[in-house]
């Protein structure tokens, strides 16, 4: 048996729309990133500030930040962890 780190948090039982990339999903905090229970992650809390301020700040000093290419065109990386193997942006 192996576990596939890519197919974590994409149920379709759990997620309308799981393949979708939604910033705004109202299930967006229903992951499994930081763990559960006693192997919780303990710099789960650490880690969500950084986020948070790492974005805050890049919308503040770019506001007209925006995607130079369209939505569909963006395609994900196939390794071990799943993320977007490039997002081309304008400023």
């Amino acid at each position: 048996m192996t576990v596939s780190l890519g197919a974590a948090n994409r149920d379709p039982l759990k997620f309308e729309r799981p393949d979708s990339f939604d910033i705004s999903r109202t299930d967006a905090n229903w992951h499994i990133a930081f763990g559960k229970g006693i192997h919780v992650c303990l710099g789960a809390p650490l880690a969500r500030v950084e986020g948070q301020t790492a974005f805050e700040t890049l919308i503040r000093r770019y506001p007209a930040l925006r995607l130079a290419v369209a939505l569909d065109t963006l395609s994900w990386t196939q390794n071990i962890l799943r993320g977007f193997r490039e997002i081309p942006v304008l400023f």
